[in-house]
C-alpha cells in the first residue's frame, strides 16, 4: 500500500528517474520506493510492540522490550539514511557528504548501543570501532551499487535477510527481537518487489538502496555468533559469506573502473548484472541468476555455526568456489563473444568489399 502511494505521488516530489548512462531504465519511472520500505518496516515493528504489550508474559516480547534502545537507534539511523538518499534522489549530493553521514551513523550506533559491534576478536579497544564502521559503510554502499537493475537489490536483500532469520531462529536461545526486525523488513521488501520486479513500475532510489544495505549490515552485527561450536572461529565470518555476492559485485566493478582509469564513483554498466546481460541473458534472467548465486552462498553460510572448524572452512572454500566459477564463466563468455564479433566483423568487411567491387564493375561497364 505504501509503495503504491509513493508511486502515485512521486512526480509531485520530483522523484522521477529519467533514462541515463549506467541504468537499464528506458522510460521515466517514479522512484523513492525506499521510503515505503522504511515506513513499512518501522510500522511492522511498532505493531509487534503493541501486540506483545497487550499479550504480556511472552518471552519473545520480553526480549524485544529489553532491546528497545538498540531498535530505536537502528531505526533512527535508518531514517537518517533514508532522508540522505531522498535528498540525493532530488538534487544529488557530493560523495564525501554521503560517506560522512554513513560513517557518523555507524560510529553513533557503536557508542550508543550495546549490540551493534564488530569485534572479530580484536586485541585493541579501538579496532572494534573501525571494524564496525567499515562493515556498515561497505555493505551500505555495496547494496547502493547493486541497485542497477529492476528487482535486484531488494531481492538480494530479501535472500540475505532470510538466511539471517534462519540463523536467529536456530540460535540457542533464539534471538526473538532480531526475528521481529527481520520479518518486518522482509515483508516490506516483498510489498515493494510486487512493483519493482522486472519490468519495474517504481524504483527504490538511493533512499531505498542505502537503507537496505544499512539495515542488513547492522542486523548482521546484532546477530550473536557466540553459540558456534568450540574452536570454530570461521563462524564469526558468517556475515561475509552471506554478503558474498554484493561484495563480489562491488569489488569487481571498482576493479574494472580502476583498470579503465575512471573514477570509482562514476556510474557505468560494468556491474555483474550488466555483464550477464552483455553475455546474452535477459534482464529478468540476469536478476534470477544473481538471486540463485546469493541463495547458494547463503545456504552454506547458514550452516557454518553448526559445524566444526574443518566443516566451516569447507563452506568458506565452497562460497569462494561459487564466486570463482562465476568469474571464469564470465571470462569464457566474453572471449566467445569477442570471437563471434570478430568473425562477424570479418564477414561484414568481406561483403562490403564484394559489394564495392560489384558497384565499381557496374560503373565501369556503364562508362564504356
Amino acid at each position: 500500500m505504501l509503495t503504491y502511494a509513493v508511486r502515485r505521488f512521486a512526480h509531485r516530489l520530483g522523484l522521477i528517474d529519467v533514462p541515463r548512462e549506467g541504468r537499464f531504465s528506458e522510460r521515466p519511472t517514479p522512484k523513492g520506493g525506499g521510503m515505503a520500505i522504511f515506513a513499512g518496516t518501522a510500522l511492522s515493528i511498532a505493531a509487534a510492540y503493541f501486540w506483545f504489550a497487550r499479550n504480556g508474559g511472552d518471552p519473545a516480547g520480553a526480549e524485544l522490550f529489553s532491546h528497545t534502545r538498540t531498535i530505536v537507534m537502528v531505526l533512527l539511523g535508518g531514517l537518517v539514511l533514508v532522508v540522505l538518499g531522498f535528498l540525493d534522489d532530488i538534487k544529488g549530493l557530493p560523495v564525501w557528504i554521503r560517506l560522512g553521514v554513513e560513517l557518523g551513523v555507524a560510529v553513533g550506533l557503536f557508542f550508543f548501543t550495546d549490540d551493534v559491534q564488530v569485534t572479530f576478536f580484536a586485541p585493541y579497544a579501538w579496532l572494534p570501532v573501525l571494524f564496525t564502521s567499515l562493515w556498515i559503510v561497505a555493505i551500505t554502499n555495496s547494496f547502493n551499487l547493486l541497485d542497477n537493475m529492476d528487482g535486484l537489490s531488494a531481492g538480494v536483500a530479501f535472500i540475505v535477510s532470510g538466511v539471517l532469520l534462519w540463523v536467529a531462529v536456530t540460535a540457542d536461545p533464539p534471538q526473538y527481537f532480531l526475528c521481529v526486525l527481520l520479518i518486518g523488513f522482509m515483508g516490506s521488501l516483498l510489498g515493494f518487489l510486487l512493483f519493482n520486479f522486472p519490468p519495474a513500475s517504481i524504483f527504490m532510489g538511493d533512499s531505498g538502496s542505502l537503507f537496505l544495505g544499512y539495515f542488513v549490515a547492522v542486523l548482521s552485527t546484532v546477530c550473536t555468533f557466540t553459540t558456534f561450536r568450540s574452536g570454530n572461529v570461521v563462524a564469526a565470518a558468517l556475515p561475509l559469506l552471506m554478503m558474498a555476492v554484493p561484495l563480489y559485485d562491488s569489488f569487481s566493478v571498482v576493479w574494472i573502473r580502476m583498470k579503465n582509469g575512471v573514477s570509482i564513483f562514476e556510474g557505468d554498466k560494468n556491474h555483474l548484472s550488466h555483464r550477464l546481460v552483455g553475455l546474452g541473458f535477459t534482464v529478468r534472467d540476469a536478476v534470477l541468476v544473481i538471486y540463485l548465486l546469493t541463495f547458494c552462498c547463503g545456504v552454506g553460510a547458514a550452516l557454518v555455526g553448526r559445524l566444526d572448524s574443518l566443516g566451516a572452512g569447507l563452506v568458506l572454500v565452497q562460497v569462494g568456489g561459487f564466486l570463482l566459477l562465476t568469474a571464469l564463466l564470465e571470462r569464457a563468455g566474453r572471449h566467445a563473444l569477442r570471437k563471434v564479433r570478430k568473425e562477424e566483423g570479418g564477414e561484414e568487411r568481406e561483403e562490403e568489399g564484394e559489394r564495392g567491387r560489384g558497384e565499381e564493375g557496374e560503373g565501369e561497364e556503364h562508362d564504356y
